[in-house]
């Protein structure tokens, strides 16, 4: 989802299906197709989401925005509070170093009773020092995660500083 009263789904990425397979979880817009002309807030509410992950490439809406707006109480992922904006890191979370990352991180939001081998952020801190040789601080992470802004949201306190 994208901004104001554009929704952008991610229908016709095969890579961004996969992934969500390998979660074990469904793009309920996988077979949507977009012809251009953006796709309005009734078909969010057709799809009845049970989680809605927010892009990072524009920061019109927040996770706060939709669950204060009216018209969008009848969607799952609101009313259980499941709006995510995605963490946002040096190469937009993808590619062989963050891919991995950011999938870790859907999946513990898509499935909230997982329990990682690593702990994401510490994911993120080994990640980040041996393939770019710096040393992410607490603070960069929480901006990474978004932790502030996705606080408002269910499980998120899961990627807080322990």
């Amino acid at each position: 989802m994208n901004g104001g009263n554009l929704f952008v789904w991610n229908s016709g990425q095969r890579g961004f299906n996969a992934n969500m397979r390998m979660l074990k979880a469904y793009n309920t817009a996988e077979n949507f197709v977009f012809r251009g002309d953006g796709s309005n807030m009734e078909t969010l509410i057709g799809f009845d989401p049970d989680v809605v992950f927010l892009t990072v490439f524009n920061n019109v809406s927040t996770a706060s925005d939709l669950y204060a707006d009216p018209r969008m109480q009848s969607i799952r992922a609101v009313r259980d509070r499941r709006v995510y904006r995605m963490p946002n890191g040096a190469a937009r979370m993808s590619g062989p170093v963050e891919e991995p990352l950011l999938l870790q991180w859907m999946a513990e939001l898509i499935h909230p009773d997982m329990k990682p081998r690593v702990p994401l952020r510490t994911a993120i801190r080994n990640a980040y020092r041996e393939v770019f040789g710096y040393e992410m601080s607490d603070a960069d992470i929480d901006t990474m995660l978004r932790v502030e802004e996705n606080g408002v949201s269910v499980n998120y306190s899961r990627f807080n500083r322990s």
